[in-house]
Protein backbone atom coordinates (compact mmCIF):
# COMPACT_ATOMS: atom_id res chain seq x y z
CA UNK A 1 0.00 0.00 0.00
CA UNK A 2 1.11 3.57 -0.60
CA UNK A 3 2.87 5.59 2.05
CA UNK A 4 0.07 8.18 2.05
CA UNK A 5 -2.37 5.67 3.54
CA UNK A 6 -2.40 5.88 7.37
CA UNK A 7 -0.68 2.94 9.03
CA UNK A 8 -3.87 2.36 11.06
CA UNK A 9 -5.83 1.95 7.82
CA UNK A 10 -3.22 -0.37 6.35
CA UNK A 11 -3.41 -2.54 9.46
CA UNK A 12 -7.21 -2.54 9.53
CA UNK A 13 -7.37 -3.58 5.86
CA UNK A 14 -4.97 -6.43 6.52
CA UNK A 15 -7.09 -7.61 9.44
CA UNK A 16 -10.20 -7.70 7.26
CA UNK A 17 -8.42 -9.84 4.63
CA UNK A 18 -6.77 -12.32 7.01
CA UNK A 19 -7.50 -16.03 6.46
CA UNK A 20 -5.98 -19.20 7.87
CA UNK A 21 -4.87 -20.29 4.41
CA UNK A 22 -2.30 -17.49 4.50
CA UNK A 23 -0.65 -18.90 7.62
CA UNK A 24 2.29 -21.33 7.23
CA UNK A 25 1.44 -24.86 8.31
CA UNK A 26 4.07 -24.97 11.04
CA UNK A 27 2.61 -21.79 12.55
CA UNK A 28 -0.87 -23.35 12.62
CA UNK A 29 0.51 -26.45 14.36
CA UNK A 30 2.32 -24.33 16.92
CA UNK A 31 -0.82 -22.24 17.47
CA UNK A 32 -2.74 -25.40 18.35
CA UNK A 33 -0.13 -26.27 20.99
CA UNK A 34 -0.37 -22.76 22.39
CA UNK A 35 -4.15 -23.15 22.47
CA UNK A 36 -3.95 -26.41 24.41
CA UNK A 37 -1.40 -24.94 26.83
CA UNK A 38 -3.57 -21.91 27.48
CA UNK A 39 -6.77 -23.89 27.96
CA UNK A 40 -4.86 -26.02 30.46
CA UNK A 41 -3.79 -22.89 32.30
CA UNK A 42 -7.37 -21.62 32.33
CA UNK A 43 -8.69 -24.91 33.65
CA UNK A 44 -6.09 -24.92 36.41
CA UNK A 45 -7.11 -21.40 37.41
CA UNK A 46 -10.81 -22.28 37.36
CA UNK A 47 -10.34 -24.10 40.68
CA UNK A 48 -12.46 -22.36 43.35
CA UNK A 49 -9.50 -22.48 45.74
CA UNK A 50 -8.34 -19.29 43.99
CA UNK A 51 -9.93 -16.21 45.53
CA UNK A 52 -10.17 -14.13 42.34
CA UNK A 53 -11.87 -17.02 40.56
CA UNK A 54 -14.49 -17.32 43.28
CA UNK A 55 -15.16 -13.59 43.32
CA UNK A 56 -15.30 -13.15 39.54
CA UNK A 57 -17.62 -16.11 39.00
CA UNK A 58 -19.90 -14.71 41.71
CA UNK A 59 -19.61 -11.28 40.05
CA UNK A 60 -20.66 -12.70 36.66
CA UNK A 61 -23.61 -14.50 38.22
CA UNK A 62 -24.75 -11.32 39.98
CA UNK A 63 -24.51 -9.32 36.74
CA UNK A 64 -26.58 -11.89 34.92
CA UNK A 65 -27.26 -11.09 31.29
CA UNK A 66 -27.76 -13.20 28.20
CA UNK A 67 -26.19 -16.68 28.62
CA UNK A 68 -24.16 -16.76 25.42
CA UNK A 69 -20.58 -17.69 26.40
CA UNK A 70 -19.21 -20.23 28.88
CA UNK A 71 -17.04 -19.57 31.91
CA UNK A 72 -14.23 -22.11 31.72
CA UNK A 73 -14.58 -24.91 34.25
CA UNK A 74 -17.75 -23.47 35.81
CA UNK A 75 -20.79 -24.83 33.92
CA UNK A 76 -22.01 -21.25 33.86
CA UNK A 77 -22.79 -19.03 30.87
CA UNK A 78 -22.87 -15.25 30.77
CA UNK A 79 -22.56 -12.48 28.18
CA UNK A 80 -19.58 -12.70 25.84
CA UNK A 81 -18.10 -9.52 27.34
CA UNK A 82 -18.32 -10.83 30.91
CA UNK A 83 -17.00 -14.23 29.83
CA UNK A 84 -14.01 -12.55 28.21
CA UNK A 85 -13.30 -10.71 31.46
CA UNK A 86 -13.53 -13.78 33.69
CA UNK A 87 -11.77 -16.21 31.37
CA UNK A 88 -9.10 -13.65 30.52
CA UNK A 89 -8.27 -13.41 34.20
CA UNK A 90 -8.08 -17.20 34.40
CA UNK A 91 -5.69 -17.26 31.46
CA UNK A 92 -2.97 -15.41 33.37
CA UNK A 93 -3.81 -16.42 36.94
CA UNK A 94 -1.40 -19.33 37.43
CA UNK A 95 1.27 -17.74 35.22
CA UNK A 96 1.92 -21.01 33.38
CA UNK A 97 0.61 -20.09 29.93
CA UNK A 98 2.83 -19.28 26.89
CA UNK A 99 4.48 -15.89 26.67
CA UNK A 100 6.34 -13.86 24.03
CA UNK A 101 9.85 -12.87 25.09
CA UNK A 102 10.34 -10.06 22.55
CA UNK A 103 6.97 -8.44 23.20
CA UNK A 104 7.31 -9.05 26.96
CA UNK A 105 3.70 -10.18 27.17
CA UNK A 106 1.24 -13.06 27.44
CA UNK A 107 -0.94 -12.70 24.36
CA UNK A 108 -2.58 -16.17 24.49
CA UNK A 109 -3.93 -15.42 27.98
CA UNK A 110 -5.99 -12.67 26.36
CA UNK A 111 -6.66 -14.10 22.92
CA UNK A 112 -7.87 -17.60 23.78
CA UNK A 113 -10.56 -16.30 26.19
CA UNK A 114 -11.60 -13.57 23.77
CA UNK A 115 -11.87 -15.94 20.82
CA UNK A 116 -13.71 -18.57 22.87
CA UNK A 117 -16.26 -16.06 24.14
CA UNK A 118 -17.07 -14.47 20.79
CA UNK A 119 -16.87 -17.67 18.72
CA UNK A 120 -19.34 -19.37 21.05
CA UNK A 121 -21.69 -16.39 20.97
CA UNK A 122 -21.56 -16.11 17.18
CA UNK A 123 -21.61 -19.87 16.51
CA UNK A 124 -18.36 -19.78 14.52
CA UNK A 125 -16.43 -22.85 13.39
CA UNK A 126 -13.24 -24.12 14.99
CA UNK A 127 -11.35 -22.86 11.95
CA UNK A 128 -12.67 -19.33 12.43
CA UNK A 129 -11.86 -19.54 16.13
CA UNK A 130 -8.27 -20.53 15.35
CA UNK A 131 -7.99 -17.72 12.79
CA UNK A 132 -9.14 -15.21 15.38
CA UNK A 133 -6.73 -16.47 18.02
CA UNK A 134 -3.74 -16.35 15.67
CA UNK A 135 -4.69 -12.91 14.38
CA UNK A 136 -5.11 -11.52 17.88
CA UNK A 137 -1.75 -12.84 19.06
CA UNK A 138 -0.06 -11.40 15.98
CA UNK A 139 -1.60 -7.96 16.50
CA UNK A 140 -0.81 -7.94 20.23
CA UNK A 141 2.86 -8.64 19.62
CA UNK A 142 3.08 -6.14 16.76
CA UNK A 143 1.53 -3.39 18.89
CA UNK A 144 4.01 -4.18 21.65
CA UNK A 145 6.93 -3.80 19.25
CA UNK A 146 5.39 -0.62 17.84
CA UNK A 147 4.97 0.98 21.27
CA UNK A 148 8.12 -0.63 22.78
CA UNK A 149 7.38 -2.94 25.71
CA UNK A 150 10.27 -1.48 27.72
CA UNK A 151 8.81 2.00 27.31
CA UNK A 152 5.43 0.68 28.46
CA UNK A 153 7.01 -0.85 31.57
CA UNK A 154 8.90 2.37 32.27
CA UNK A 155 5.58 4.23 32.35
CA UNK A 156 3.99 1.66 34.64
CA UNK A 157 1.82 0.03 31.98
CA UNK A 158 1.36 -3.74 31.70
CA UNK A 159 2.05 -4.67 28.03
CA UNK A 160 -0.20 -7.75 28.16
CA UNK A 161 -3.09 -5.47 29.08
CA UNK A 162 -2.42 -2.46 26.87
CA UNK A 163 -1.34 -4.32 23.72
CA UNK A 164 -3.73 -7.16 24.46
CA UNK A 165 -6.71 -4.82 24.12
CA UNK A 166 -5.77 -4.15 20.49
CA UNK A 167 -5.21 -7.85 19.85
CA UNK A 168 -8.52 -8.77 21.44
CA UNK A 169 -10.28 -6.20 19.24
CA UNK A 170 -8.68 -7.87 16.21
CA UNK A 171 -9.64 -11.38 17.33
CA UNK A 172 -13.19 -10.43 18.24
CA UNK A 173 -13.51 -8.28 15.14
CA UNK A 174 -12.60 -11.25 12.95
CA UNK A 175 -15.37 -13.29 14.53
CA UNK A 176 -17.83 -10.40 14.21
CA UNK A 177 -16.81 -10.24 10.53
CA UNK A 178 -15.83 -6.60 10.51
CA UNK A 179 -14.76 -4.93 7.29
CA UNK A 180 -11.67 -2.75 7.05
CA UNK A 181 -13.37 0.49 8.07
CA UNK A 182 -15.05 -1.17 11.06
CA UNK A 183 -11.75 -2.78 12.10
CA UNK A 184 -10.24 0.70 12.23
CA UNK A 185 -13.04 1.81 14.57
CA UNK A 186 -12.59 -1.32 16.71
CA UNK A 187 -8.88 -0.56 17.12
CA UNK A 188 -9.72 3.04 17.99
CA UNK A 189 -12.25 1.96 20.61
CA UNK A 190 -9.70 -0.50 21.98
CA UNK A 191 -7.22 2.36 22.35
CA UNK A 192 -9.79 4.43 24.25
CA UNK A 193 -10.37 1.59 26.72
CA UNK A 194 -6.87 0.12 26.98
CA UNK A 195 -5.84 -0.08 30.62
CA UNK A 196 -3.78 -2.13 33.04
CA UNK A 197 -1.03 -0.93 35.36
CA UNK A 198 1.89 -2.63 37.08
CA UNK A 199 0.49 -1.35 40.38
CA UNK A 200 -0.62 -4.93 41.03
CA UNK A 201 2.89 -5.45 42.40
CA UNK A 202 1.66 -4.00 45.71
CA UNK A 203 -1.45 -6.22 45.81
CA UNK A 204 -0.72 -9.05 48.27
CA UNK A 205 -3.84 -10.96 47.11
CA UNK A 206 -2.46 -11.28 43.55
CA UNK A 207 -6.02 -10.72 42.30
CA UNK A 208 -5.23 -7.62 40.27
CA UNK A 209 -2.25 -9.09 38.38
CA UNK A 210 -4.25 -11.63 36.33
CA UNK A 211 -7.13 -9.15 36.17
CA UNK A 212 -5.13 -7.10 33.65
CA UNK A 213 -5.41 -9.64 30.79
CA UNK A 214 -9.06 -10.00 31.75
CA UNK A 215 -9.45 -6.27 31.21
CA UNK A 216 -7.75 -6.55 27.81
CA UNK A 217 -10.08 -9.36 26.74
CA UNK A 218 -13.15 -7.49 27.95
CA UNK A 219 -12.11 -4.16 26.43
CA UNK A 220 -11.15 -5.59 23.06
CA UNK A 221 -14.34 -7.63 22.88
CA UNK A 222 -16.40 -4.58 23.79
CA UNK A 223 -14.60 -2.50 21.15
CA UNK A 224 -15.24 -4.99 18.35
CA UNK A 225 -18.81 -5.66 19.45
CA UNK A 226 -19.64 -1.95 19.44
CA UNK A 227 -17.92 -1.48 16.09
CA UNK A 228 -20.03 -4.31 14.66
CA UNK A 229 -23.17 -2.47 15.78
CA UNK A 230 -22.15 0.75 14.05
CA UNK A 231 -20.71 2.61 17.05
CA UNK A 232 -18.25 5.37 16.19
CA UNK A 233 -14.68 5.78 17.34
CA UNK A 234 -11.24 7.10 16.35
CA UNK A 235 -10.58 5.46 12.95
CA UNK A 236 -6.79 5.93 13.00
CA UNK A 237 -5.55 5.24 16.55
CA UNK A 238 -1.88 5.21 15.52
CA UNK A 239 -2.01 8.68 13.93
CA UNK A 240 -2.90 12.17 15.07
CA UNK A 241 -2.34 14.38 18.09
CA UNK A 242 -3.86 11.92 20.56
CA UNK A 243 -2.45 8.67 19.17
CA UNK A 244 -1.51 5.47 20.99
CA UNK A 245 2.21 6.20 20.86
CA UNK A 246 1.81 9.52 22.68
CA UNK A 247 -0.61 8.07 25.21
CA UNK A 248 1.18 4.92 26.24
CA UNK A 249 4.90 4.96 25.54
CA UNK A 250 6.35 8.09 23.96
CA UNK A 251 8.18 5.91 21.43
CA UNK A 252 7.14 5.37 17.81
CA UNK A 253 7.85 2.29 15.74
CA UNK A 254 4.77 2.26 13.48
CA UNK A 255 6.47 0.13 10.84
CA UNK A 256 6.22 -2.84 13.24
CA UNK A 257 2.45 -2.85 12.77
CA UNK A 258 2.57 -3.95 9.13
CA UNK A 259 6.17 -4.99 8.36
CA UNK A 260 6.72 -8.36 6.64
Amino acid sequence: MGGSIPISTQLADRLAKFRLRDVPGEVVCHAKLILLDTIGAMLAASNPKYSATRVLVDFAKRLGGRPESSLVGQRVKTSCVNAALVNGTLGYYCDIEPHHVGGILHAPAVMVPTSLAVAEKEGRTGRKFLEAMILGIEVTCRVSYALSPVALYNRGFHPSAICGAFGAAAAAGHLFRLNGARFGIALGLAMQQASGLLAWASDHTENSRPFNPGLAARNGTTAAYLASLGFGGPPTPFEGKYDAFTAFSGERHPEALVAN
